[in-house]
């Protein structure tokens, strides 16, 4: 999280050791105006004041004219990660899921690290065309797992009309698609049918965004709204499986 201000804090730690180092200056006027650029409102409850503290004292350090008090200024230096590590969205930078209703535990570890990743990385930073593709990959993990990994509901899946056809006979569960998961999914009642239509959204966007073509063509700009909409809808089908699967 914020890696690139650990890292300009972690190189003034260094140059503090060194006070009369000519790059000192512009490393704390480095970490301060980066630290201005975030809200504190962004950041968890637990942290927000201590962020808004430290920021102040970026900015004396940033105004200084000399770094004679190199003991306070490592001190300063050395708290800014974990002020950093609670960054995120509002009250959310830390909440992870433990996915106890997925069966592989390889696949379960993937998409519990791809997670992390879009939660505390992705979507607090802005990036949010890497938002949607990953948002849509993990619905696609986690479709997979329930449909075609667990023995107890893959023979349900596999007689659910909504399964695709090629050449008259039902397509294998390895072959079946995203919307085809999602279509079975919603048919076997494990998604809730007013909710298909968001996953088809999210899907739509998941296929035009990871291709550059499909995305120029579509003239559909890739924003917050449809990152935010991607995580929504992920985090209404992980609500959804929490509450009604063991």
């Amino acid at each position: 999280m914020l890696t690139y201000i650990k890292d300009i804090a972690a190189e003034l730690e260094r140059a503090a050791d060194s006070p009369s180092a000519r790059n000192i200056f512009d490393l704390a006027k480095a970490l301060s105006e980066e630290l201005d650029r975030l809200d504190p409102r962004d950041f968890s409850p637990a942290v927000r004041t201590q962020f808004a503290m430290y920021r102040m004292e970026a900015r004396n350090w940033a105004r200084a004219t000399s770094f004679s008090n190199t003991v306070g200024l490592k001190k300063f230096t050395s708290g800014i990660p974990g002020i950093l590590d609670g960054y995120g969205l509002p009250g959310r930078a830390t909440q992870n899921r433990a996915f106890r209703w997925l069966s592989d535990p390889d696949l379960a570890g993937i998409i519990a690290r791809d997670y992390v990743e879009l939660n505390q990385i992705l979507v607090p930073d802005g990036a949010w065309k890497s938002a949607v593709i990953l948002a849509g990959s993990i619905l696609e993990a986690i479709f997979l797992d329930l449909l075609t990994k667990d023995p107890t509901r893959i023979a349900i899946a596999k007689a659910s009309p909504a399964v695709p056809l090629e050449r008259g006979t039902p397509k294998p569960e390895d072959k079946w698609s995203l919307h085809d998961m999602i279509k079975i999914a919603t048919d076997i009642r494990m998604l809730p049918a007013d909710r298909a239509n968001t996953f088809d959204q999210v899907l739509r966007d998941y296929r035009n965004f990871v291709h550059p073509r499909k995305e120029s063509r579509s003239a559909h700009p890739c924003g917050a709204g449809e990152a935010l909409m991607a995580k929504g809808a992920l985090d209404a089908l992980c609500d959804h499986l929490d509450r009604t699967l063991p």
